[in-house]
């Protein structure tokens, strides 16, 4: 007799898709702005960036971005694409955390990929 292996409900086609699974394309759109910003070299992103001694980083910071970005949007690596996402947020975080800037623009993109996440692959969050 051969038995059955269960699927857990998460991971299933049948599971129930919840319609707040998609508030991680705000984030992902922001990213591939600001990304593209930084690659084609926008004067007054430039400049900000000079103003933190990190103009040298701009092309190397939006290819991280949009390596995210495209990570995020192909279904089989999104949650990869997320995590990159996370980590750059996080940078965002420390960043203006060391200059005294609002906190808001990174907190707010986490907040958004994790809850986009949760609801995208429900099963990562169970134990």
């Amino acid at each position: 007799m051969q038995t059955a292996t269960a699927t857990p409900p998460a991971y299933t086609s049948a599971a129930p898709k919840s319609k707040w699974r998609f508030v991680w394309v705000l984030p992902v759109l922001i990213n591939a702005a600001t990304g593209l910003a930084k690659v084609i070299g926008v004067e007054e992103l430039r400049q900000n960036m000079a103003s933190i001694n990190g103009e040298h980083l701009m092309l190397p910071l939006g290819l991280v971005q949009l390596l995210g970005v495209v990570l995020a949007i192909i279904p089989r690596t999104r949650v990869a694409g997320f995590l990159v996402l996370l980590g750059y947020a996080g940078g965002i975080i420390a960043t203006r955390l060391l200059h005294g800037e609002a906190l808001g623009p990174g907190i707010a993109i986490s907040v958004l990929l994790w809850v986009g996440l949760y609801f995208e692959r429900p099963g990562l969050f169970r134990g």
